[in-house]
């Protein structure tokens, strides 16, 4: 006696082939390089600091003397976006 153990041809047809369940790997994405940084001297900091108050100061002296006169396109697209962001 002879038992046929590949099945019944008939219901492999309507199964059509069937596929591997391999799980594909998924290429790890490279490490990124770092980046890139810059370090601001003290010196450079302390200039920056000097040259931002001397502008504090001469804004402050035009608003005193009622000379300061500011971009008003300027000023209200801040407003907008300002009012827009909810802040």
């Amino acid at each position: 006696m002879t038992i046929k153990i590949d099945g019944d041809p008939r219901i492999t047809q309507l199964q059509g082939p069937r596929k591997a369940n391999r799980i594909q790997e998924v290429p790890k994405p490279e490490k990124s390089q770092p980046s890139d940084s810059v370090q601001l001297s003290a010196d450079v900091q302390q200039a920056s600091e000097t040259e931002r108050a001397a502008r504090v100061q001469e804004l402050k002296a035009q608003v005193e003397n009622g000379t300061y006169q500011p971009d008003m396109n300027k000023v209200a697209a801040s407003l907008l976006t300002h009012i827009a962001k909810g802040e």
